[in-house]
C-alpha cells in the first residue's frame, strides 16, 4: 500500500497523546524509477582519496589472487573448480575492500595529517536552530526506554538547551499491557522534563518505523529544521546532539549527519564480545568509509540529525511492486532514504569525532539472528532498488555491500562446498597429498590461508594497533595487557561463530527468497541464558550440516579433515549459544579485565543516568520522580 499524501492523509487519534500544535509539512511519494538527473560527485581531493583507496585494493586483489590461480590452472579446469573460483571473486573483493578501508582510517587517525589524522569536532556553541528528537517505539519494556530519554534530557537541562530540542516518542505499541506501562512511564518523564516532551501513539502503524517517522514529518515537521532519529536502545549526550545541530547550520548543503554509535550496557558474554569488537575496530572502520566516502556516506536510520525540509521534499518512500520479498514497504529505510537525499544533491556524511553516541546489543546468539532475519529481508529487498536511474555510484556501493552483508554467508556455503566437491572429484591424489604433503602445494594452501585470514581479521589488529599506539587510549582500556587479551578473545569467539553465523544466515536467506516475512516481532534486550534445549532448537540448520559432514568423513575421510574447524564450531552450536548467553560469564570476563571498554570502565554520568552503566539501577516511576532538579541553565552551549 502507497504512502497516503499530505493532502489525503488522515491521522487517528489515540485515547492518550501530548502534542505540540501541528505543523504540517509535505512529503511526497518519491519516484524510484522515474528519470532523474545524476548527482555531482566530490571535489578533486574525494576524487584523488577514491582514486588511492581503489588503487590499493586493486593492487591487493591483484598481488593475492595469482596464486590460487596459478594452481588451479596447473593441470586444466575442472567444472567445480570454475565454479568455487567464480564463487570466491566477490568473496575475496568483499574482505579486500573492508581491509583496505579500515587501513585507511587507521592511517587517517594516525598519519601526520592535523592533529594525528584524525577529523577533529569543532568547538561547541548554543545553537541558533530548533531540532527535534524522535524515539520511535514498537512494544519496548517502557521502563528501559524512558531510563535512556531521561538521561538525554536531563544532559540537555544540563548544558542549558533543553529549550533548543524537543523529544517526541513516537508509539506504535499494540499490547494494552505495555501501552500502560508506556503512558505511566511518560507521564513521569514529562514532571521530571525541562525540556518539551511530547507523546503519541498511532492506531495505524503503516509504513513501521519509516512510515512512523514521516507522519511525525507530514504533522509537525514544519516546526523544525533538524530531526534526530533514535532507536528504542539509543543514547545521545547533549555534547554529541548540539555538535550535530552545529554541524547543520555551518554547512547547509548538508542531508544528513550520521554518528557512529558505540555499543554500552552489555552484561552477557555475547554481548560483551560484540560491544568490545565495535569499540575495537569501530574506530579505524568508520574513519576509513568517511574518509573514502565523503559526502556519499552511509544512513544507519538512527543515532543521526536529519535536515527535515531536505527529508521531506524527497526521501518520501513508495511501497514496492512485484513478488515476495521484494514488495510492499521498504523495510531497510535508512540506505534508500540517503540514496534518495543524495540523488536530490543533499551531502550525507559519516562523522566519526563526534563522540557521545551510544546503543546497545542483542543480549544472545539466537535474538542477534533474530534481528538479522529482519535486516536480511530488508536488504535484500533492496536488489531492484539497485538499479534505479539517478543514483550516486557511491550510494549503489553502500546497498550492494548491505546486500553482501548477508548474501555472503550462503556464497561462502558454497564456496566450501564446491571445495568439499573438488577434493571428492581429484580422488586419492588429495588423500595422498594429505597423507605426504607436497611442499609447493602445502605452500600455496598456507599462502591463501594467512592472506585470506590477514584480510579478516586485519581490521581487528589494525584497532588494536590504534589503541596501543596512543597512550590516553591504552589507559582507557586498562592498559596494553587487557588490549592484546581482549582482542584474541575476540577473535576466537568470532573465529569459533562464522560458522554458525553463515548457517543462520543461510537460512534466514533462503526464507526470505520463499516469500517467509519475519515480521515485526518484539526485540529481547535483556537476558541471561538461554538453555540447551531452545539453543539446541534454534540451532538446527547447523546440526543438520555438520552431520552432513560427518557422512562424509565415512565416505570420503580427506575433505572433512581439511574443515574440521567449521565442523567443529557446527557441532558446538547449541553449546555456545547456550554459553555465550551467561551473563555470569560475561561478568568474569569483565573482572579479568577482558572485553572492557572505556565507556563501561569510566562510564560517563549520561550513561549512568540511562541504566545502561553495569551497576546503575533500572528506571522506575520512583526513581524519576526522585531525580534532583537541573542544574541552572549554562549561558551557551
Amino acid at each position: 500500500m502507497a504512502v497516503p499524501s499530505p493532502a489525503t492523509a488522515r491521522f487517528e487519534r489515540t485515547e492518550f497523546e501530548r502534542l505540540p500544535p501541528e505543523s504540517p509539512l509535505a512529503m511526497p511519494t518519491q519516484s524510484l524509477f522515474g528519470r532523474h538527473t545524476r548527482p555531482a560527485s566530490g571535489d578533486g581531493q574525494m576524487a584523488l582519496r577514491r582514486l588511492v583507496f581503489f588503487s590499493a585494493t586493486t593492487a591487493l586483489i591483484l598481488f593475492a589472487a595469482p596464486t590460487p590461480i596459478l594452481r588451479f590452472a596447473q593441470d586444466g579446469w575442472t567444472t567445480f573448480e570454475i565454479a568455487a573460483a567464480a564463487i570466491f571473486a566477490p568473496l575475496f573483493i568483499g574482505i579486500a575492500l573492508w581491509f583496505c578501508s579500515a587501513l585507511a582510517g587507521f592511517i587517517w587517525l594516525n598519519g601526520p595529517w592535523g592533529a594525528n589524522g584524525a577529523p577533529t569536532a569543532a568547538p561547541l556553541r548554543r545553537p541558533r536552530t530548533r531540532t527535534a528528537i524522535l524515539a520511535p517505539v514498537h512494544c519496548e519494556a517502557p521502563d528501559a526506554v524512558f531510563a535512556r530519554l531521561a538521561a538525554v534530557e536531563r544532559s540537555l537541562a544540563e548544558r542549558g538547551v533543553a529549550d533548543l530540542f524537543d523529544i517526541f516518542v513516537l508509539s506504535d505499541t499494540d499490547v494494552p499491557g505495555i501501552i500502560t506501562a508506556e503512558e505511566a512511564a511518560f507521564r513521569a518523564f514529562e514532571r521530571h522534563a525541562t525540556a518539551s516532551v511530547y507523546y503519541r501513539r498511532r492506531a495505524n502503524k503503516q509504513g513501521r518505523k519509516a512510515g512512523n517517522v514521516g507522519e511525525w514529518v507530514r504533522r509537525f515537521g514544519g516546526a523544525y529544521e533538524n530531526m534526530v532519529v533514535l532507536d528504542a536502545d539509543s543514547v545521545m549526550t547533549a555534547e554529541a546532539l548540539v555538535a550535530l545541530a552545529n554541524r547543520m547550520e555551518d554547512e547547509p548543503d548538508l542531508g544528513i549527519v550520521q554518528t557512529t554509535p558505540r555499543i554500552v550496557g552489555a552484561r552477557t558474554l555475547f554481548a560483551r564480545y560484540l560491544q568490545f569488537g565495535v569499540s575495537l575496530y569501530g574506530p579505524v572502520a568508520s574513519a576509513g568509509l568517511a574518509w573514502w566516502s565523503g559526502g556519499e556516506g552511509g544512513y544507519w536510520g538512527h543515532n543521526a540529525i536529519l535536515r527535515v525540509r531536505a527529508f521531506a521534499s524527497c526521501a518520501g518512500l513508495p511501497s514496492l511492486r512485484g513478488k515476495a520479498p521484494f514488495s510492499g514497504d521498504i523495510l531497510s529505510h535508512d540506505a534508500i532514504e540517503a540514496a534518495l537525499m543524495r540523488r536530490a544533491g543533499w551531502r550525507v556524511i559519516i562523522a566519526p569525532e563526534i563522540q557521545g553516541s551510544y546503543e546497545e546489543a542483542p543480549p544472545t546468539l539466537v535474538e542477534f539472528a533474530k534481528r538479522d532475519r529482519r535486516w536480511c529481508r530488508g536488504n535484500i529487498q533492496h536488489l531492484p532498488i539497485l538499479f534505479a536511474p539517478g543514483l550516486h555510484w557511491v550510494s549503489r556501493m553502500h546497498i550492494i555491500v548491505g546486500i553482501m552483508a548477508y548474501a555472503s554467508s550462503p556464497l561462502w556455503l558454497l564456496f566450501l562446498l564446491f571445495g568439499a566437491a573438488i577434493g571428492i572429484e581429484a580422488g586419492p591424489p588429495v588423500r595422498d597429498l594429505l597423507e605426504k604433503p607436497d611442499p609447493d602445494a602445502l605452500a600455496t594452501v598456507v599462502s591463501i590461508a594467512m592472506i585470506t585470514t590477514t584480510l579478516l581479521f586485519g581490521p581487528k589488529l589494525l584497532g588494536a594497533a590504534h589503541i596501543l599506539v596512543r597512550p590516553e587510549l591504552r589507559r582507557s582500556y586498562g592498559g596494553a595487557a587487557r588490549v592484546i587479551g581482549g582482542t584474541g578473545l575476540e577473535m576466537l569467539i568470532s573465529a569459533l561463530l562464522a560458522p554458525v553465523l553463515m548457517m543462520a544466515h543461510t537460512r534466514t536467506l533462503v526464507d526470505v527468497l520463499r516469500g517467509k516475512d519475519s515480521g515485526w516481532t518484539v526485540q529481547t534486550r535483556e537476558a541471561n541464558g538461554l538453555s540447551f534445549s531452545e539453543a539446541n532448537q534454534w540451532a538446527g540448520w547447523q546440526t543438520m550440516a555438520a552431520a552432513v559432514f560427518i557422512v562424509a568423513l565415512f565416505a570420503h575421510w580427506w575433505v572433512p579433515a581439511a574443515g574440521w574447524p567449521i565442523l567443529l564450531s557446527l557441532l558446538l552450536a547449541p553449546t555456545l549459544a547456550s554459553i555465550t548467553a551467561q551473563a555470569d560469564l560475561g561478568a568474569i570476563a569483565r573482572q579479568l579485565g577482558f572485553l572492557a571498554t572505556p565507556e563501561e570502565l569510566t562510564p560517563s554520568e549520561t550513561l549512568r543516568r540511562a541504566g545502561v552503566a553495569v551497576e546503575a539501577p533500572a528506571f522506575d516511576v520512583a526513581v524519576v520522580d526522585a531525580l534532583p532538579a537541573p542544574a541552572p541553565p549554562q549561558s551557551g552551549a
